[in-house]
């Protein structure tokens, strides 16, 4: 069982009972509470955001005491280690080491998800009823082309589900990470006997050899999808070297049938005018539409004024953005905002600088 101390041993708490929130808590997670009660066994009644639990401690904890708690067993039974606010970001420092070599892209899972639909006869009837479930509830690309849309995908990206789950009993069922954490468990469990989908009994044999060869790769690619949204929710924390929001989001999608990935890096700017701070933004994109190939993009918002930068990756598709930038000025005209410069080349951008809490984890690990 993996652990991450923080600042010595420190006294732990035990949650009296599993709930789907404490299902979510991944190793080395921070959590900030507030006790509400006492009892004299020793049960701590604790606030976590909208969402009550209990759980068992020797620790002197007083009601309106706030505490900073970290995930130090995921297990059967979760264990919390208390931790001093000053050790916080010492723990995503250790979190991030763990999860950096661990955490991959997110397309080979959807691809490899993808493929395993066409051929459902090869897995146990709940796989593969789940991978369907899986795909299906991946938003299609046209919904994120709609502020609507992009909204309701970016809440279902994964990134917000503890927040979610401390308002509410369950996760929401569109929620990337809470799907990723439903596979993970089914392939974690130990083998099933019950029939395979669509599968007659003639090709038991087969099927087993298939699915020796595909489910570790499956769980190794869960494992790591489920890696890479975790650091991208710690990439999101405010940090005492980065104390600016930045949000790092992956959003998975689907276009002509086939999975994709909308990466998403937003990230405050400030620029005088008059003497003044007027509030900006910078927002890079990452993206393959269809038979396009990559196109990366670099938006800068200043109040009403938007500038766009396009990278493609092929010279014909750079040229095809090039020659319909129009339209983008006239959506952006519509939409009651300012066109600013707008352009389109082809090649890779210049990469967006990684949070500063990155740049110390890759130098400290180099």
């Amino acid at each position: 069982m993996t652990t991450l101390p923080i600042g010595g041993a420190g006294p732990t708490l035990t949650p009296t009972a599993a709930t789907a929130l404490t299902h979510s808590w991944a190793v080395g997670q921070i959590l900030h509470v507030t006790v509400e009660a006492r009892s004299p066994e020793g049960v701590l009644t604790l606030r976590l955001g909208n969402a009550i639990l209990e759980a068992r401690s020797e620790l002197p904890a007083t009601p309106g005491q706030a505490l900073t708690l970290q995930v130090a067993s995921a297990g059967n039974p979760v264990v919390l280690r208390v931790v001093a606010p000053a050790a916080a970001d010492t723990a995503i420092q250790r979190a991030l080491r763990e999860l950096l070599p661990r955490q991959g892209e997110l397309e080979p899972l959807l691809n490899t998800l993808a493929g395993l639909a066409r051929t459902p006869g090869a897995l146990p009837a709940p796989l593969a009823a789940l991978i369907r479930q899986f795909l299906d509830r991946l938003p299609e690309a046209q919904t994120l082309a709609t502020p609507a849309g992009l909204r309701q995908a970016l809440h279902a990206s994964g990134m917000f589900l503890e927040a979610q789950l401390a308002r509410a009993a369950e996760p929401p069922p569109q929620d990337f990470k809470a799907m990723l954490l439903q596979l993970q468990a089914l392939l974690r469990a130990p083998k099933q006997t019950e029939a395979r989908a669509d599968a007659p009994d003639t090709v038991t044999a087969a099927a087993d050899d298939a699915e020796a060869a595909v489910l570790p790769r499956l769980q190794q690619e869960t494992e790591a999808a489920l890696a890479r949204v975790t650091l991208n929710q710690i990439g999101s924390l405010p940090h005492e070297v980065a104390p600016a929001s930045v949000l790092l989001a992956e959003l998975p999608f689907k276009y002509d049938g086939r999975p994709g990935v909308l990466r998403m890096q937003v990230e405050p700017d400030a620029h005088r005018q008059d003497g003044r701070t007027a509030p900006s933004w910078t927002v890079w994109l990452s993206f393959e539409p269809g038979d396009l190939g990559p196109v990366h993009c670099r938006l800068s918002v200043q109040q009403e004024r938007v500038s766009a930068g396009f990278w493609a990756e092929r010279a014909a598709t750079a040229s095809l953005f090039q020659t319909n930038l129009g339209i983008l000025e006239t959506g952006l005209q519509q939409a009651g905002m300012l066109p600013g410069l707008l352009h389109c080349q082809a090649g890779t951008p210049p990469r967006p600088a990684l949070p500063a809490k990155h740049r110390i984890i890759v130098d400290e690990r180099a």
